[in-house]
């Protein structure tokens, strides 16, 4: 889950992040994301396995999910929280659960989450 580690850092840093997932992998990265205090922190999901696919499929799943990007980049931090936190709660076959934060502190966590 280094990409939401990476993502992380940047957030605190106030640098607004897109972190890309795939499906398989999601929860997970919504876990650790959450267990480092940015609940609701934006992932875009892509298929998994991604790594094999043809560069045609993944030129056209890039396609699908710049609109979701651009809007993960350009949304105020309180009305992502509010639409991320809960996603993975509501996937078929995930389970993870959220210890709902109301307010958005992985946009404004100190530097003792770089570590």
């Amino acid at each position: 889950m280094w990409s939401v580690h990476t993502g992380i850092q940047m957030e605190s840093r106030g640098i607004p992040t897109a972190v890309i997932v795939t499906n398989e992998f999601a929860p997970m990265g919504e876990a650790t994301a959450r267990e480092r205090g940015y609940d609701g922190l934006p992932l875009v999901v892509v298929p998994h396995p991604f790594d094999w696919l043809p560069r045609e499929e993944v030129e056209r799943i890039g396609g699908t999910i710049v609109d979701e990007i651009a809007q993960v980049l350009t949304t105020p931090p309180e009305r992502l929280v509010t639409e991320h936190r809960d996603r993975w709660r509501t996937l078929e076959g995930h389970g993870a659960s959220c210890s709902i934060q109301t307010k958005p502190a992985w946009r404004s966590l100190s530097a003792q989450y770089l570590s």
